[in-house]
């Protein structure tokens, strides 16, 4: 009975860490500037997993706290010791379902982790190649801008020699 006590008070610790990665996971998003491209994909693909974590998570506690209360208000009785043990494979069974819904909890949390990693990764090179293409547009632009005025200054060549050239005003018979 202590030993299952002492897995779910384990259990309970995990939860409360995860909660608290979590958290920190989140505040760390908000704090970026392309927390709109996050949270945008967050709301749309991973809202329904967080939802239903959040439920698996309420329930998981809400066993455990049930389980404990249970196991605190039972005492052993010499003539129900039958009943008693059966009670206990029960609670047994109930622990090691609890176990296996805290273990996918788990999972389906590493797995939602891995792919916020993956989403701020894409962001970092949409916002990377974003500041490329802004470059190219930049030097597109100059390289328009210098051209135009070359042409220009050769125009300007242009003129200034046919003024400096000997205009004929002769006539030349034909």
């Amino acid at each position: 009975m202590k030993d299952l006590e002492s897995r779910m008070e384990q259990a309970s610790i995990l939860i409360k860490e995860k909660d608290s990665i979590i958290l920190e996971l989140e505040a760390l998003s908000r704090t970026r500037a392309w927390r709109s491209a996050i949270q945008s994909a967050n709301n749309q693909l991973l809202q329904p997993d967080l939802d239903q974590l959040l439920q698996e998570k309420m329930e998981a506690e809400i066993q455990c706290i049930i389980l404990t209360r249970a196991s605190q208000t039972w005492t052993p009785v010499a003539e129900d010791r039958k009943a008693l043990y059966e009670d206990q494979k029960c609670l047994l069974g109930d622990y090691k379902q609890l176990e296996l819904k805290l273990r996918g909890a788990e999972n389906r949390a590493a797995i939602l982790g891995e792919m916020v990693e993956k989403l701020e990764a894409h962001c970092r090179e949409l916002s990377a190649s974003a500041e490329i293409l802004q470059l190219q547009s930049r030097t597109s632009t100059a390289s328009l801008l210098c051209f135009i005025q070359f042409i220009l200054l050769l125009i300007a060549i242009g003129i200034y020699v046919v003024r400096l050239s000997p205009s004929s005003t002769e006539l030349v018979p034909t």
